[in-house]
């Protein structure tokens, strides 16, 4: 047999291991649906779906995990027109099997296209499967704290009518919810959005909006003491690429994204929170644990991000990195944290944030001051923070606000200019203005960083650099990452703020001769 011969049969061989495992894999998942308008017999197949998830259905549904995964399609719109379908059932999440066969529920990739006769087809329109009712999506472990282990959630509405959380979600571990939209309506008067605890949890892609209270809720202990010194509370975080607008709109908490202490590995990326009204929000990201923030856009808030220390704990404050991200219009609330990035002082020196990094980031307009380094929640101001690569422009207050000297232990290559004039830096008892910036830092600049526009509606791409900003390429390079707000690789030489710019455009070269 020649080479060609074998390698082809080589390659019939594997293409039909490929297939063979692939057909394993599907024939091991078990498929069930729901449709709210069918009215005949309920066994969860095609044919004859459920209409909700009650007792019933989910005694079949841990049964089949206990042999394989299972996914069960919610009917996305209506049979006669592209609509959502409507339910009055929640979803509780009533899992009890144990193994690590993942459960998916799915609103939005199935829908039924006949009430009296049901047939499934694939969906990738706009409309979802919507529940309305008083908690519409809930772990329903509340007393129980039976674990919810291996669950996705994924393309529903969910819509709240009392006072409640849209979504209950506790006692998790390794769940993913994802392309969900949620909101109250009516007149709500109690209760965050999206309240959220566990352990390896995936928060993506989902909508937030007009709810009573924070916009995403991570509890925590609230208060470490002495029986839980050094515990943590919650591991694995991941709350990436969601849109959190106009919440705490009756009158509740307003914050967009507000996580409490003794949570480890915890990022958050991607996010677009914002108020509709300014005097609404208070911070739009809010953290009492240490995490990865980076790559979020924020607007009409109070302060943008926000490191926060009301709660006593030993656990997750060491090493917080804020990079990547803009924000923009900020400021003016009265209950806001005075800063659009600002560090809180904690209640002793154990408690405090230590070795936050602060690189890459595009302030713009922002009433109270640009990165403040705050002392009057406690002795334990934030210390060992480095501030790099940084864009803080038309700030009210000062670019740079440290109560105390030596906190900021390195400083380059930033842009400090305040609408005023004046003092841009505050170190301590030190202060420095655009005259003696460079004794403070060499490589700062007291300049107009040229962003594309800076007008209204606000999008990231606005604070794109212009060509001739002096900011292009006076970024110096940080080893630890590498992207930009859009996760584009940055070039060097790095420019300063959250967008890299590779400059002037090349030209092509002139003087040239052919030799024979």
């Amino acid at each position: 047999m020649n080479n060609r011969v074998k390698i082809s049969a080589n390659l019939v061989f594997l293409i039909a291991i490929f297939f063979s495992v692939t057909s394993s894999l599907e024939a091991a998942t078990s498929f069930f649906y729901v449709d709210p308008d069918w009215t005949g017999s309920q066994t969860g197949a095609p044919e004859t779906p459920w209409t909700s998830l009650s007792s019933g259905p989910w005694s079949t549904i841990n049964s089949a995990l206990a042999s394989g995964p299972v996914t069960v399609y919610f009917s996305a719109r209506n049979a006669g027109s592209d609509t959502s379908e409507t339910s009055g059932a929640a979803l509780n999440l009533d899992r009890t099997n144990t193994s690590n066969n993942v459960l998916t529920l799915d609103g939005m990739s199935k829908y039924n296209t006949n009430d009296g006769s049901p047939a499934w087809a694939a969906y990738s329109g706009t409309s979802r499967f919507k529940i309305t009712t008083h908690y519409p999506c809930s772990s329903n472990n509340y007393s129980s704290q039976v674990v919810r282990n291996y669950v996705t959630v994924r393309g529903f509405k969910f819509e709240e009518t009392l006072g409640g959380q849209v979504a209950y979600l506790s006692y998790l571990s390794n769940v993913i919810f994802e392309f969900n939209d949620l909101t109250h309506i009516g007149s709500p008067d109690n209760g965050p959005g999206v309240v959220l605890v566990g352990n390896h949890i995936i928060f993506r892609n989902n909508v937030v909006h007009h709810v009573q209270g924070e916009g995403v809720y991570v509890g925590g202990w609230y208060e470490e003491g002495t029986t839980r010194s050094g515990t943590v509370y919650g591991d694995d975080l991941l709350i990436e690429n969601n849109t959190v607008y106009d919440v705490g709109f009756n009158s509740g908490e307003a914050d967009g994204i507000d996580v409490k202490d003794g949570w480890t590995n915890l990022i958050i990326r991607g996010n677009i929170v914002y108020q509709s009204a300014l005097s609404r929000g208070r911070c739009a990201i809010i953290v009492e644990s240490a995490a990865v923030i980076e790559r979020n856009l924020v607007y009409n808030y109070g302060t943008g991000i926000a490191l926060d220390t009301y709660y006593n704990t030993t656990v997750g404050r060491n090493g917080t990195v804020i990079r990547n991200n803009i924000l923009v219009d900020l400021g003016g609330h009265s209950d806001d944290l005075d800063g659009a990035i600002a560090l809180a002082g904690a209640h002793a020196l154990s408690y405090r944030f230590t070795n936050t990094k602060i690189y890459n980031n595009t302030i713009w307009k922002n009433v109270d001051a640009g990165i403040f380094i705050r002392d009057f929640d406690g002795p334990g101001i934030a210390d060992n923070v480095t501030i790099r690569n940084n864009i803080i422009d038309n700030t009210g207050n000062l670019p740079i606000k440290s109560a105390a000297s030596g906190k900021i232990v390195l400083h380059t290559n930033n842009l400090y200019r305040r609408t005023s004039g004046g003092t841009l830096v505050q170190d301590g008892a030190s202060s420095y203005s655009s005259t003696d910036l460079a004794a403070y830092e060499a490589s700062a600049m007291s300049t107009d960083p040229k962003f594309t526009t800076t007008s209204t509606p606000y999008v990231g791409a606005n604070f794109k650099l212009q060509a001739t900003s002096l900011c292009i390429s006076a970024g110096t390079t940080i080893t630890t990452f590498s992207d930009d707000f859009a996760g584009i690789i940055r070039s060097i030489p790095w420019t300063s703020g959250a967008f890299q710019s590779s400059g002037a455009a090349l030209q092509p070269p002139t003087g040239l001769r052919v030799l024979p």
